[in-house]
């Protein structure tokens, strides 16, 4: 013991080199919680339930519903149905007459109802598990793109 504490007052560089990383280290670490910790606020994020109400000669009829789980409102621009083959199937309507997207608040759900076409007749041979094969996909005005292809219900 007594040639650790010889050898600690003969190399005080070393130390003051240790002591020097662990605060550059203890730094970086707030830095990230701090940044971590304030972007946590302006989360977005969307949920979306998916309803199939049948079909007829002209199209199948599909009930989305949108929901924002994130913290910030968030504007839709276009919601779009699409086959994994990236074919066009439909377009939710998002305007109205005095803008052209939806609004969306923290915790709050719309739902709308939309006809889609059955190109490639993906409905017909996808109809009782339409998971991976049908996607929605949700631009909003800042041009990020949310795509779900799951939620479909099954049976």
């Amino acid at each position: 013991m007594n040639s650790i504490i010889a050898w600690c007052n003969e190399n005080q560089g070393f130390f003051s080199a240790v002591l020097c990383t662990l605060t550059i280290l203890t730094s970086l670490l707030t830095v990230l919680f701090t940044w971590k910790v304030g972007k946590m606020p302006y989360k977005k994020k969307l949920a979306v339930m998916i309803g199939y109400w049948g079909s007829d000669e002209t199209g199948h009829n599909l009930r989305i519903s949108i929901a924002n789980v994130g913290r910030i409102p968030i504007y839709i621009k276009n919601v779009e149905v699409k086959s994994n083959k990236n074919d066009l199937l439909g377009v939710m309507a998002t305007g109205d007459l005095d803008k052209n997207f939806l609004i969306i608040t923290p915790n709050e759900i719309i739902a709308n109802e939309i006809r889609v076409e059955n190109k490639r007749n993906v409905f017909n041979k996808y109809g009782i598990d339409l998971n991976g094969h049908i996607k929605i996909v949700i631009t909003d005005l800042e041009g990020e793109k949310y795509i779900f292809t799951k939620g479909w219900p099954v049976g």
